[in-house]
């Protein structure tokens, strides 16, 4: 903490005159700076206020507060206070730094709603005074946006509409090129990501059609004032599809090394077959969630079933109802289904051993089967 004079410019901005024998302000918040939009989950900040006394009156012990709300969920995650043991009378200003604040980031897909892999904070600057005489200046306001410090994911899929109908139905020898939208939703500029397409048969055990490996040079981050793109197209070669018999899964994934946060790194999309009904295999006439096997030790194969176009949700949960973490939450065609939970919470940790619950919701639908992690 250390005092300065306050000088003309800045007491103009503050307040031209004084309002009475006891009045402080807090008149800006310093760190963060009031400029900076975002700041990086993970790296220490010393908060910092620009206190001025504009009463006629020296002021002692008094304190100054700094909060950090976390907007989304309405929480405060920091609070500290110190006590100023002196001011001057006006125009004296001092800046106090409070106790060190390492703010959070938070892993999710982004959804429906346009929420993503960051944190809104609302950041409060309060200073109080018993003898107060003028209260409306006593808080500064500011807002930040807290990121990882390297995430890359995929946000999109698009192909050409296929010939046939219904929608998604490809015939054997059909030619599909497949373009990915990544973003870069971390505090820093990427360099060499690998993306990676590939084709799996959804009917044959998962098996590997197809795969192809695409690397993007560079991708600035959002927060940058040379205005470069955070966000790029991918166009893959040419996929030839191999059979009309079965259904098959493209996802798209970034291999980043040292990414704070998987779970925004794939997309996933599928195309169906008329060749299914040929065979006599028909499509799901009900809603159904099956896990083989209920013991892991590494990771969770999930099957679901979809009996026509639904918005399906697929959330782990422990034994005590609490949420650990989303694995699917979009909305998918008439088909059977498949994702994975990898044993990791939504921040990426890994979770205890014990009994976790997995949970599916679709159009009035719910069910839950468990699964017991261990070592």
């Amino acid at each position: 903490m250390k005092t300065f004079l306050c000088v003309a410019g800045l007491v103009t901005l503050c307040v031209s005159v004084s309002y009475g024998a006891h009045d402080l302000t807090c008149y800006a918040m310093i760190e963060p700076d009031t400029g900076t939009e975002w700041i990086e989950a993970g790296v220490p900040i010393t908060p910092t206020l620009g206190i001025a006394n504009l009463g006629e009156e020296a002021e002692t012990n008094f304190p100054v507060e700094f909060i950090a709300i976390d907007e989304d969920e309405g929480d405060t995650v920091f609070a500290d206070t110190q006590i100023v043991d002196y001011i001057g009378s006006y125009p004296d200003s001092i800046e106090v730094e409070v106790g060190e604040w390492t703010p959070d980031g938070v892993c999710r897909d982004v959804g429906w709603n346009n929420e993503g892999p960051w944190v809104e904070y609302a950041l409060l600057g309060i200073v109080s005074l018993d003898l107060e005489e003028e209260q409306t200046n006593d808080t500064v306001r500011d807002y930040v946006t807290c990121l990882f410090s390297h995430d890359v994911g995929v946000i999109d899929m698009v192909w050409p509409e296929p010939p046939d109908e219904p929608p998604d139905v490809y015939d054997e020898g059909s030619k599909i090129t497949i373009t990915a939208t990544i973003e870069n939703f971390g505090f820093h500029v990427e360099h060499d990501i690998h993306v990676r397409m590939e084709v799996r048969d959804l009917d044959s055990n998962n098996v590997e059609l197809w795969h192809a490996l695409k690397n993007i040079k560079f991708l600035d981050w959002r927060g940058n004032s040379a205005g470069n793109p955070h966000t790029i197209d991918v166009c893959f070669p040419t996929y030839d599809v191999l059979t009309d018999r079965h259904s098959q899964a493209l996802s798209a994934s970034t291999e980043l090394v040292n990414d704070d946060c998987p779970d925004d790194d794939f997309e996933v999309s599928f195309l169906w077959y008329p060749g299914i009904a040929e065979e006599g295999v028909a499509l799901p006439d009900c809603f159904a969630l099956e896990i083989p096997g209920n013991t892991i030790s590494a990771g969770c194969h999930v099957k679901f079933t979809v009996p026509h176009s639904s918005w399906v949700k697929v959330d782990v949960f422990d034994v005590d109802g609490r949420w650990v973490k989303s694995i699917e939450n979009d909305v998918f065609e008439p088909g059977r289904h498949s994702c994975s939970w990898d044993r990791c919470d939504a921040c990426g940790r890994k979770v205890a051993t014990g009994v976790y619950l997995v949970r599916m919701e679709a159009d009035g639908f719910d069910a839950v089967r468990k699964v017991v992690v261990v070592n």
